[in-house]
């Protein structure tokens, strides 16, 4: 147990130490060379991923695999306030996923960042942006998760912000700060009724602050009770994982550096949420009318990131909308009651995405642009990159037998097979998703690899080193047979049927051929017109340039501009702001005022004596010291 013990610290603590090191090395170490944090961040990861895969396989052998550790953090009254961690096969394959991706982002940026002044920097924000994820991923104690969900979100500042000289950086490091605490204050809500309700369960041996234990508790609480918890901690999973209405802030958090955008959209940030609602479905599913909401959130984001995909020009904001889109689908899923499927289409999602972004990584290296306007004609001077761009993209497709047809056809199947308004919901909604999702992936495709020479620079153009090139296949490789794999149809190799589903304890539903050949055609349907579009581009300019229609998407629905009114303008520069001016005009100054104003009266009586009169100084003395003696002789008197 010991042994165990070490080594599941040891996933978190790694990184978090090598953050440390590389601290002390930007600190201190004027002349060390910058690669060495870097290599010292890859080591560390590369330990926590070893680890990772240690644990995983402890879990995957035990269907009810569950181990925890904890000391006292501090006490209130009879509360105990625990520090430490859980572990059971969700987390499991959490620490999989979060330090795999982790590792190949690391590995990738090597080259990417070669030459990069603030390298070191880079790779410490990485190291600690890890580490809390983990945290967030091991938490024994829903206040820790609290501690290292705020974690999570600040390290996505420093990353997002990382080129803070450019002004676009800067503003979008603080947009994401502010929307994404928005969803963080439900959250804290959330905790705070847990914590207020749960007391009185003490006596029955219940924390109200111990994850598990919060699970037991749903049946002693009230249905409304439930209910704003639930909303509360649904709040929290639509910030950090950019759901509607708080999406805003994903595609703007393509600022940072493309390697911190592929750890972010695939393993880390917008995953925390969706594993937030599934570590509390046991909670959440007691409130029908909470899954309700989170179906009808999931459908209404999945349409509306892949609507505004159909227009963006800048390859990484179209992989953006995708990711909102994509986690809308992991929310449909958990809301018709599935969070074993959300979890499935988590992890291949993980994968591929990681893998397009990685490649528009490769793209912009060498065209040194992120505009498609400004590609064309890749395919022959990055093979590579071309073809495992393309496996990623069939993937999140949904493209029998890739990664994504198996975890998007098992959202679609278990929609169809719901009887109730959820699932009806998230039935039509995928399917029209499906596809809006392939048009905008091979309109992309289309214009960054097939497309004419668009630049002069397309002639010195060259495939990228092999740093960057080795991840990318790799993820590739995943992205092909990672759906088979964690929901196989059929025993094969070490691997059980529906194993990944049957550890999740989910009603395996088995595969449906109609809906699997429906979701299929769509999909090559949408591909099929994003190539006639792309073909033809007279029906391309009137769809595209339509007032109405190219106005609404190119302007993302009005969201920005809504944002931009009620947040900054209304809620932050008119309230808060105004909020803080009143504070600082009505407390800090007037106490300010006050306080001077009363040693000013205090002084008065001192300046009288302040003469500068040596005779009348003595003159004080003499008659202080008489009325000393005058008392103390009475005092005797009165005593004797």
């Amino acid at each position: 147990m010991l042994e165990i013990e070490i080594i599941i610290s040891l996933i978190f603590v790694t990184p978090l130490i090598v953050a440390f090191i590389n601290t002390l090395l930007i600190t201190f170490g004027e002349n060390t060379d910058v690669r060495m944090g870097s290599y010292f961040s890859i080591i560390g990861i590369l330990i926590s991923f070893i680890f990772s895969i240690y644990i995983f396989s402890l879990a995957y052998g035990d269907d009810y695999y569950k181990i925890s550790a904890s000391f006292e953090w501090f006490s209130i009254g009879k509360l105990p306030i625990l520090f430490g961690y859980y572990v059971d096969f969700v987390t499991a394959s959490m620490l999989l996923v979060v330090t795999g991706v982790s590792l190949l982002v690391q590995v990738y940026s090597l080259g990417y960042m070669e030459g990069d002044k603030g390298l070191i920097r880079y790779y410490t924000y990485l190291s600690l942006f890890t580490s809390s994820m983990l945290g967030v991923v091991l938490s024994i104690n829903i206040l820790q998760m609290y501690f290292f969900w705020e974690l999570v979100g600040v390290c996505s500042y420093l990353l997002i912000g990382f080129w803070f000289d450019r002004n676009s950086a800067r503003n979008a490091a603080k947009k994401a700060f502010l929307i994404t605490r928005i969803g963080d204050v439900g959250f804290l809500f959330a905790i705070l009724l847990i914590f207020s309700n749960g007391l009185s369960l003490i006596d029955k041996g219940l924390n109200p602050l111990i994850i598990q234990d919060i699970l037991l508790m749903t049946g002693d609480f009230s249905t409304n009770i439930i209910l704003l918890i639930s909303v509360g901690l649904i709040a929290g999973a639509v910030g950090k994982s950019a759901q509607f209405p708080l999406h805003t802030w994903l595609p703007d958090a393509m600022e940072g550096p493309t390697p911190v955008s592929a750890l972010i959209h695939a393993a880390t940030m917008v995953a925390a949420g969706v594993f937030l609602l599934v570590r509390f479905f046991d909670f959440i599913s007691a409130s029908s009318a909470s899954l309700l909401i989170i179906s009808i959130i999931g459908c209404t984001t999945s349409l509306l990131g892949a609507s505004i995909a159909l227009v963006m020009n800048d390859i990484k904001k179209v992989l953006a909308y995708s990711t909102i889109s994509q986690l809308g689908y992991m929310f449909m899923a958990i809301g018709i009651g599935a969070p074993a499927i959300a979890m499935f289409h988590l992890v291949t999602h993980a994968f591929f995405k990681a893998l397009l972004f990685l490649g528009a990584g490769n793209v912009s290296h060498a065209v040194h642009s992120f505009e498609m306007e400004k590609m064309g004609n890749l395919k022959s001077k990055m093979p590579v990159t071309y073809y495992t761009f393309i496996l990623g993209s069939l993937s999140l497709v949904g493209i029998f037998p890739l990664a994504g047809f198996w975890s998007k056809d098992e959202i679609i199947n278990t929609a169809y097979h719901g009887a109730n308004l959820a699932s009806t919901i998230v039935l039509i909604g995928s399917l029209i998703g499906v596809i809006m999702t392939a048009f905008y992936t091979f309109r992309m495709v289309f214009l960054t690899f097939n497309d004419r020479i668009k630049s002069s620079k397309s002639i010195e153009i060259e495939e990228s080193p092999k740093t960057m090139l080795v991840p990318v296949i790799i993820l590739s490789i995943f992205a092909v047979i990672t759906g088979f794999l964690i929901n196989p149809p059929i025993d094969i190799f070490m691997f059980e049927k529906h194993w990944f589903l049957h550890y999740q304890h989910h009603k395996i539903i088995n595969i449906n051929l109609l809906i699997a050949t429906i979701s299929t055609l769509l999909a090559i349907l949408g591909i099929s017109a994003a190539w006639i579009f792309y073909k033809n581009r007279n029906l391309t300019n009137r769809l595209f340039t339509n007032a109405s229609i190219s106005h609404i998407l190119h302007k993302k629905w009005f969201f920005d501009d809504l944002y931009e009114f009620i947040i900054v303008k209304q809620i932050f520069y008119r309230f808060i702001t105004r909020m803080i001016q009143i504070f600082d005009d009505i407390i800090i100054n007037r106490f300010s005022d006050l306080v001077g104003s009363l040693a000013k009266s205090l002084g008065r009586p001192v300046a009288f004596f302040q003469n500068g009169s040596v005779q009348f100084y003595g003159l004080i003395l003499t008659i202080f010291y008489g009325l000393v003696v005058t008392l103390g002789v009475l005092y005797l008197y009165v005593v004797s």
